[in-house]
């Protein structure tokens, strides 16, 4: 067999490099330590783990799904370990690549039916396997963009688990739906009218499962949206509670200053000075003192001391050992609104003009 034979199992093997490019695009911040070492090395890997399969494939006449479902497998797990997010957003991506790649493999059987009419078991040609190679290729060109902003958006905005498992069930369905529908024999794409309507379903099942996963960016932008308006910030209620007597201490501190006419009129013997003074004052008692210590004099004063406290979400209304009241105070906290997030171009235009680096991705993806 020439050497056209053996390209083919490697350029079919080949598509795991743009799957794995497409599964990292979004994950722009959540490569660990080990994912961003790897990613400069991960492609020329891949490269040679596709030869060497393509080879021993060759050799030994196997399939190549004998070698790309063991690598499959492989890939999610090393995936898994070199993203630092949850396995439910990582997953979600990876299964995500794996639908469409399969539908794009149904793509590539058709093409290659109608490069090399032929009959007997589905086994790419070299026509075949480069039109599969083409179409991952050109997959990832398109989806470029909204991977590094779409996605990535999806993937740092969204945090509701529930959310992702169920955007697992999407991808598996599509994936049943093209193994089910891949043909095993070229020979019923001739068959009737196969050929007409396969190209048709193929592409009507691709165009849905991309809408899917738009109609789930939309449906998630929307829903931000709603949460972040419905956080923004509300006044509380004020307390209702009215001090009473039992709210305040009394507190008795004198604020009068002895005059002279607060002492009795020195006899003889006493000093000569008439006027007391600090020394002579601390001797004698104040006794024509008039002053009175009350409220009107302002020695004696009222502090709060209350020991209410705000009755909310049915809690108790007072400490232990407070006044025993048990209405609601009809107090209500406020709720903190969401920070401002827009930059202003004019504010920092140290920001307006530099773009966001791309990721560096990291290697090891997926295909069916």
């Amino acid at each position: 067999m020439g050497n056209d034979t053996v390209l083919r199992p490697m350029l079919e093997l080949s598509v795991i490099i743009p799957g794995a490019v497409l599964c990292y695009l979004p994950m722009k911040g959540h490569l660990n330590g080990k994912g961003r070492r790897i990613a400069l090395r991960g492609i020329p890997a891949l490269l040679l783990w596709a030869v060497a399969g393509g080879a021993a494939c060759y050799r030994f006449r196997w399939d190549t799904n004998l070698w790309l479902v063991p690598s499959l497998a492989l890939s999610a797990l090393f995936y898994c370990r070199t993203i630092t997010l949850s396995y439910w957003k990582t997953v979600s991506v990876f299964l995500a690549v794996c639908g469409t790649f399969s539908t794009l493999r149904n793509l590539a059987v058709l093409a290659d039916a109608l490069l090399s009419p032929k009959s007997g078991p589905v086994v790419f040609s070299l026509g075949g396997a480069a039109a599969y190679a083409l179409f991952c290729w050109t997959l990832l060109g398109l989806m470029w963009y909204p991977a590094t902003h779409a996605a990535r958006w999806l993937l740092d905005e969204i945090e509701m688990p529930g959310t992702w498992y169920v955007f697992w069930i999407l991808p598996v369905v599509f994936l049943s739906l093209n193994i089910a529908m891949r043909p095993q024999e070229y020979s019923t794409l001739y068959t009737n009218r196969v050929m007409m309507f396969y190209p048709v379903l193929m592409l009507v099942l691709l165009a849905l499962l991309l809408f899917c996963y738009a109609l789930f960016y939309w449906m998630a932008r929307g829903l931000t949206k709603n949460m972040r308006l419905t956080q923004e910030e509300t006044p509380g209620t004020p307390c209702g509670h009215e001090h009473t007597e039992d709210c305040y201490t009394k507190v008795t501190e004198c604020v009068h200053e002895h005059t002279p006419e607060c002492y009795p009129e020195e006899t003889e013997g006493s000093v000569s000075d008439n006027e007391a003074t600090p020394a002579n004052a601390g001797e004698r008692e104040p006794e024509n003192c008039p002053h009175i210590c009350d409220g009107e004099s302002g020695c004696i004063t009222e502090k709060l001391d209350c020991r209410h406290e705000h009755k909310v979400n049915g809690g108790e209304a007072d400490r232990e050992g407070g006044l025993g009241r048990d209405s609601e105070c009809g107090y209500t906290e406020s709720t903190p609104g969401t920070p401002c997030t827009y930059v202003c171009e004019i504010c920092n235009p140290q920001d307006s003009g530099e773009a966001d680096e791309e990721p560096e991705t990291g290697i090891m993806g997926l295909s069916l």
